[in-house]
């Protein structure tokens, strides 16, 4: 709470819940893992290019956040809806979002630039959730569309893997006259 605290090029490993309601956070360029609550009500987080990891064995909160790297790797014996990492308010990725293990239900309005599900990963956004990805798609883990939609709003992207979707939308990111293109790779 209040001041600044700057990771530089450690490691910063919160084995509980992390909370700050003021001052400044600036991740570190090292590692920077979270075992409990990701809990933001107020002052600045800055993300810089490093990777935030939600490291847990039981249910994970995070409120809204913009993250360069987000990983989910959550060893929870059997992840789901209240044994997940769990959203309360829209989640930004601006590089991307890697499900490893465990469950990931981002809300509503989350944007993720790309999207990794391993194959212990589970995505499951909120129930009617929409979430927008403009980077690729690849899922070799479980996608749960929970009567959503995912909309790909990018230039020349590509979804790997089997994935169903709920309801899909392509969007063009730039109103221009140059065509997107969206690949399709089975796999």
């Amino acid at each position: 709470s209040g001041g600044t605290l700057t990771g530089s090029s450690g490691a910063i490993d919160v084995n509980g819940d992390l909370t700050f309601s003021s001052g400044t956070l600036t991740a570190p360029s090292g590692s920077f893992t979270v075992s409990g609550n990701w809990n933001h009500t107020s002052g600045t987080f800055t993300p810089g290019t490093n990777t935030v990891t939600f490291d847990g064995s039981s249910g994970q909160a995070l409120t809204g956040e913009t993250f360069y790297n987000l990983t989910i790797n959550n060893s929870a014996a059997s992840p789901d809806d209240t044994t997940d990492v769990d959203s309360s308010a829209a989640v930004t990725v601006t590089n991307t979002l890697t499900v490893t293990d465990g469950q990931f239900q981002p809300t509503t309005a989350s944007d993720f630039a790309g999207v990794t599900i391993s194959t212990n990963g589970i995505l499951k956004p909120d129930a009617s959730a929409t979430i927008t990805v403009s980077g690729n798609w690849s899922n070799s883990g479980t996608f749960t569309a929970n009567t959503g939609t995912v909309t790909f709003d990018g230039t020349s992207q590509s979804v790997l893997g089997a994935t169903t979707f709920y309801n899909f939308s392509k969007t063009e990111g730039v109103d221009n006259a140059t065509d997107e293109t969206l690949t399709f790779t089975a796999g």
